[in-house]
């Protein structure tokens, strides 16, 4: 059973969003499916390397009793060793890797229709990815992810210890709405491409409204599709309606935010 639960925040450009946070359903959903292809990646190394090496001709003792008294010769160590090692990389490289140079979303996540990102809605950085999948040894324990799992349930954020610990929370990836300054909730539906023939009257920003632009033009590409719009929406509407700027169209807020940036 799944459950979800709604946070209030500001991201960078001081933007009020609510997030959807996913429960325990769809973050299982996305484990288990990451397991699955990591398990699976794990197994044919495996099988790859064992008969690679019987085909070489080398010899290795995984005899039960010889296994017990670890009275190995020095290859059978030696590919103990090795897949023991590529074992712990690759499971938390595989996580660490996706959620960093993907946005927070593994092959699992994006499946389930999931990310993680930082608290502030800002994309999760390496040193997050690091620190929350570090924790996992703490969250699986005693079993079945038992310390994970009552953390997230006693959590305002559905947060597991990993990602109390990392300031990470895990969000659907369409489970952003805009708020308005009263607080409901508008419906937004953004055409994708900006018109060209769009003309800007360019008032007077301050230096703070300039930062807060320029920093959502840098960050953009990390945002998914509506939460893009949504949050370049609010800041357009807010800095034209400000300063009463004539051909201002809310159909192209990035159009009209990169116009400003450019000089108008």
């Amino acid at each position: 059973m799944d459950w979800e639960k709604r946070y209030d925040m500001d991201t960078p450009e001081l933007v009020p969003v609510r997030y959807d946070v996913v429960g325990l359903g769809s973050r299982f959903v996305g484990y288990a499916i990451d397991n699955t292809i990591i398990f699976s990646v794990i197994a044919l190394v495996v099988l790859v390397v064992m008969l690679s090496l019987m085909a070489l001709g080398v010899s290795f003792d995984f005899d039960i009793e010889t296994l017990g008294g670890m009275a190995l010769n020095t290859v059978t160590k030696a590919l103990i060793a090795f897949l023991t090692l590529f074992f712990f990389t690759f499971y938390w490289g595989y996580h660490v890797f996706f959620e960093t140079a993907r946005f927070g979303r593994s092959p699992g996540k994006r499946y389930a229709g999931i990310q993680v990102v930082k608290a502030d809605g800002s994309p999760i950085t390496f040193r997050d990815s690091l620190i929350r999948n570090l924790l996992r040894i703490v969250d699986m324990l005693p079993t079945g992810y038992v310390v994970g799992s009552v953390a997230m349930l006693r959590s305002p954020r559905g947060q597991r210890l990993g990602d109390k610990l990392a300031g990470t929370i895990v969000i659907r990836n369409r489970g952003m709405s805009y708020l308005d300054p009263a607080g409901a909730e508008q419906e937004i539906r953004i055409k994708a491409q900006p018109d060209p023939g769009m003309a800007v009257s360019r008032g007077r920003l301050t230096d703070r409204e300039s930062e807060i632009v320029i920093s959502f033009l840098r960050r953009r590409e990390t945002l998914d599709a509506e939460r893009r719009v949504e949050i370049a929406r609010r800041i357009a509407h807010q800095i034209a309606y400000k300063y009463q700027m004539q051909g201002y169209n809310p159909n192209f807020p990035e159009h009209f935010l990169e116009q400003l940036v450019a000089g108008g």
